[in-house]
């Protein structure tokens, strides 16, 4: 495989001038006093200064990346502004830089709004950044009000009603919560509030990621485009654990005269050892933050029961504009993506399913991998087949497009649909992206409740030609053995876990399992959970070639004993 630094990722270059060190060094100095943590920051950042004349280097290239450079340089700079280190001479030369930067980005933030996407959001943070902490420099006023007023224009233009973000990522997401988070709390001292239709899109989104986070966990679904963005590095907690931005969401949303944080954050009622919400407390001070917040070492050992979780957001939802359907029981969950796009689409994923249980992504999204990487991988990790639904041909289910985009667009629909006493049962989905082949093939999906952390996954595939119909299945790398009838066991670090794989009513021997397949066009088994990164995971794979195919596959703590009795496309249900 060719090695990815060949094909020049300027991702790469930027990464190390966002400054993420500039926090770790300042909360090091906060906890510590130790003047050794405010010399490293002012030799590093003034050694960039210097290497980095004002558009004379590639990293002036982008003004998303000088916005989020004078984030981090700013909280740094405010942190150790006591230290001795922080001396006149090096505060000038500071003061110098960052007029520049938010010069660049106030001159040129004409293409970020071109791009509908997150990098308007971040120059409105970084210009208004400079408004509200450098009120010396000449246009500080005009940078702070034109932040601000585009803050609020991208908030409501940008996430829906629903909450959910049009640049469909989880990481991103979170990017875009964490600049609103770091804005408000520059804003409590500027006295700017957002508007009401702005301030209500915020909440929505803080309630969207409440949806998706594990609740045993804290991570959520490897969803969309993940390019490693942490901006606001303000706890101990890994990269991937979201509970950290989650109750700092929950406490701005409690600011603003919804439910208290402490009826939504989470306690962890296992060990009577917490983990303090740093993220809260720099942004928001001590005043009513949430006093405890689980970490991975707090989770229960292996093959331990799992205590209650804490309850951080809504038992079911339905995210309809962005296509986003989630169904919980007592210990498991599931993840969908059936969208009717109504702007650009970030990968080929309808359908996809991701099943969490007991804390463990048990069918789990691969990721992205690189930007920039070898073209067949970027291909691969954003199309189809590396998802958890079913490829047609081998095709993805919209034709691709140059590096970001797609040709075509495959539209999707959803329903929940509802038992008796109106609880949610199960979810409906089909999308129409194989209809553009001649003669066309259709595809509708059905995600069930059994019961008892139990799921019945259903796939029904339908043409008047002969096609190749694979169904793929992204499992952790954990030891999995067959055992018989097309069921495969898991042993995970929260106990054995079934899957049973049936194809037309009768049990799939064929199946084929593949972990760390060096193929670029086809790279089985392998996920990517940090940008550049892979790591093994498994692929579970059946395909069958006919005209009139159904796929079913049980997900179960418990191996299943037969195949459920449920008629899936043809049940009793109330729709939602």
């Amino acid at each position: 495989m060719r090695d990815p630094a060949t094909y020049g990722d300027l991702k790469l270059v930027w990464e190390l001038s966002r400054a993420a060190w500039a926090f770790t060094l300042a909360r090091a100095y906060a906890a510590t006093s130790d003047e050794r943590y405010a010399e490293g920051f002012w030799l590093l950042w003034t050694s960039w200064i210097a290497a980095n004349p004002p558009h004379a280097t590639v990293q002036w290239k982008c003004g998303q990346e000088c916005s989020l450079r004078l984030i981090a340089a700013t909280f740094a700079v405010e942190v150790l502004g006591a230290a001795k280190a922080t001396t006149p001479e090096r505060f000038v030369a500071h003061l110098g830089a960052v007029g520049a930067l938010a010069d660049r980005v106030h001159r040129g933030g004409w293409y970020a709004q071109l791009q509908d996407n997150n990098h308007s959001m971040s120059e409105g943070a970084g210009t208004y950044t400079v408004g509200v902490a450098y009120p010396m420099l000449a246009q500080s006023e005009a940078w702070r009000e034109g932040g601000w007023r585009r803050l609020g224009r991208e908030l409501e233009r940008l996430v829906r009603p629903d909450g959910t973000f049009r640049q469909k990522s989880h990481n991103y997401h979170r990017l875009m919560l964490h600049l609103y988070l770091w804005a408000t709390s520059l804003a409590a001292e500027s006295g700017d509030r957002l508007g009401a239709a702005a301030e209500a899109r915020l909440g929505m989104a803080v309630r969207y990621l409440e949806a998706v986070v594990d609740h045993v966990s804290g991570e959520a679904p490897n969803f969309g485009a993940n390019d490693g963005a942490l901006i606001l590095p303000l706890s101990q907690t890994a990269y991937t654990d979201f509970r950290s931005t989650l109750l700092a969401g929950q406490r701005l949303v409690a600011r603003r005269g919804a439910p208290k944080a402490g009826d939504l954050g989470a306690s962890n009622a296992r060990t009577g050892r917490a983990a303090v919400d740093e993220m809260s407390l720099w942004l928001f001070g001590p005043e009513g933050a949430s006093e405890e917040i689980p970490t991975r070492s707090q989770m229960p050992a292996a093959g331990a029961p799992p205590s209650p979780a804490p309850r951080l957001g809504p038992s079911d939802g339905a995210f309809v504009d962005g296509g986003i359907y989630t169904l919980r029981q007592p210990s498991s969950w599931v993840f969908t993506h059936a969208e009717h796009f109504r702007d650009r689409p970030g990968q080929a994923d309808q359908l996809h399913v991701d099943l969490w249980w007991r804390g463990v992504n048990i069918a789990r999204d691969a990721g992205t991998f690189m930007y920039y990487g070898a073209p067949a991988l970027h291909a691969w990790f954003r199309g189809t087949g590396c998802h958890n639904t079913v490829c047609v041909d081998g095709l993805d289910q919209m034709r691709p497009g140059p590096r970001f985009l797609w040709a075509s667009r495959a539209q999707a629909d959803a329903r929940i649909d509802r038992d008796a006493a109106g609880a949610p049962a199960s979810l409906w989905m089909s999308h129409d992206g194989y209809a553009r082949l001649s003669p066309p093939a259709t595809h509708e999906r059905r995600v069930t409740s059994l019961g008892a952390d139990a799921w019945l996954v259903t796939d029904r595939l339908r043409g008047s030609a002969r096609r190749r119909y694979r169904l793929h299945w992204l499992l952790p790398d954990v030891p999995i053995r067959p055992d018989g009838d097309g069921v495969w066991v898991l042993e995970t670090p929260a106990g054995p876990f079934y899957i049973q794989v049936i194809v037309d009513g009768r049990p799939e021997t064929v199946a084929l399992l593949h972990r760390a397949v060096e193929d670029d066009a086809a790279p089985w088994g392998w996920e990517s959970r940090h940008y550049g990164e892979r790591t093994p995971a498994q692929s579970l794979v059946v395909e069958v070639s006919g005209t009139r195919e159904t796929f079913t596959t049980v997900f179960s703590p418990g191996r299943p004993a037969a195949i459920p009795p449920v008629d899936p496309f043809h049940g009793p249900g109330k729709a939602t």
